[in-house]
């Protein structure tokens, strides 16, 4: 929910990662075992998300930022630029931590050899694609098939080309993922 309050807010956060992801138990005892409360931080990046606002659009230099970001956002053009940040590519870094969560694993080991962002042979898009695969293929077993289909959109539409409307992606986001997720009962 945090994710979709950013963007009605009109912002792009920028760096979600399980670094910016806060867990904190209620203040009063609760009858639910083991309930936690998510909490995005980290806005340092943030900026709004519309045309007006300043972005310099240079590509992710940090390496742990690297394995979180849409690889629009890694991979350069001739001009050295990359697409300006949208909406659709906190939709992607958020569907990498929900894969790392439904997976209980790190990105550096889901993604193997591909996670190693900090050599000059990193491949953003190969990345994806193992992250698109583990997901199909073991996700929904451990983490369930509704979980498994928010976490493929976030991953697999995000990166879809056309996308570039921010309301149908707020609708897809809205409907394909958070209505997704509160549907699940453990």
């Amino acid at each position: 929910m945090a994710v979709m309050f950013t963007h009605a807010a009109g912002l792009v956060h920028k760096s979600i990662c399980p670094d910016n992801v806060l867990l904190l138990k209620p203040a009063q005892p609760s009858a639910v075992a083991h309930e936690l409360s998510a909490f995005l931080v980290g806005f340092e990046a943030a900026r709004l998300r519309d045309l007006s606002a300043y972005s310099d659009q240079l590509p992710e230099a940090d390496a742990i930022g690297k394995l979180y970001s849409h690889p629009e956002r890694v991979i350069p053009h001739e001009n050295g630029h990359v697409v300006r940040f949208g909406m659709r590519h906190d939709m992607y870094s958020l569907g990498i931590v929900l894969l790392e969560l439904g997976m209980w694993k790190p990105i550096e080991a889901i993604g193997g050899d591909l996670s190693k962002a900090d050599q000059a042979e990193f491949n953003a898009r190969k990345l994806r694609k193992r992250l698109i695969d583990v997901a199909e293929k073991h996700l929904a077993a451990t983490a369930g098939p509704k979980y498994s289909d928010a976490v493929l959109c976030c991953l697999r539409d995000a990166t879809e080309k056309g996308l570039d409307d921010e309301r149908g992606m707020r609708e897809k986001f809205y409907y394909r993922v958070l209505q997704q997720l509160k549907q699940i009962v453990v």
